[in-house]
């Protein structure tokens, strides 16, 4: 996305992250389980097969390495922690999301460790005694996050999930040439 948004250097873009749990809260474990096994049990191996080489290489494509290895679970906390960071600006929180996704795709950190939370809010330069309390305090930004779900959840499916200019709708990765012409028809 962020590739195509550069060929549009006269378009002034607002990017913000909406949270979408893959596996609702109450039946994503807390402590996290296999990736690739809830992948497999989630979307079947078949699905799985043709997803891995699809993501392997649009990562590669934007020069990282992608990682089916680590954990998956319960990302809630991750949401209320990027629901606050979208509180401080877009930029603070796109910071934030970088970090994450680095962390999840790329060094297959398990985002429902509060330390993996934390390192990644310092490398995003939030201020990480803030970051802590909004994950220590259960309900912090939990009414946010449950709102915009409610809001913005409604037919999606997977990650990532795109809704441009309110009405184009894009699902799963997708190469900057797919972002271009969704810009180039909103733009006519």
């Amino acid at each position: 996305m962020e590739q195509a948004m550069a060929s549009f250097p006269q378009v002034q873009f607002h990017v913000t992250w909406r949270p979408f749990l893959l596996n609702p809260a109450q039946d994503a474990p807390k402590d996290g389980v296999d990736k690739l096994t809830m992948y497999k049990s989630k979307f079947g191996e078949q699905r799985v097969a043709q997803m891995i080489p699809r993501m392997t290489q649009v990562f590669a494509d934007l020069g990282i390495q992608y990682s089916i290895a680590g954990k998956t679970g319960n990302t809630l906390d991750s949401h209320r922690l990027l629901t606050w960071a979208g509180k401080l600006g877009p930029a603070e929180q796109d910071r934030l999301v970088e970090a994450l996704f680095d962390a999840y795709f790329a060094k297959s950190k398990f985002l429902g460790d509060r330390a993996v939370l934390l390192e990644a809010a310092a490398t995003a330069g939030l201020d990480t005694k803030a970051a802590a309390a909004v994950i220590d305090d259960p309900n912090a930004m939990l009414k946010e996050v449950r709102e915009e779900l409610g809001r913005f959840g409604r037919g999606v499916s997977g990650v990532p999930f795109f809704i441009i200019g309110g009405s184009t709708r894009l699902s799963g990765a997708q190469p900057p040439e797919v972002f271009e012409d969704a810009f180039r028809s909103l733009l006519r």
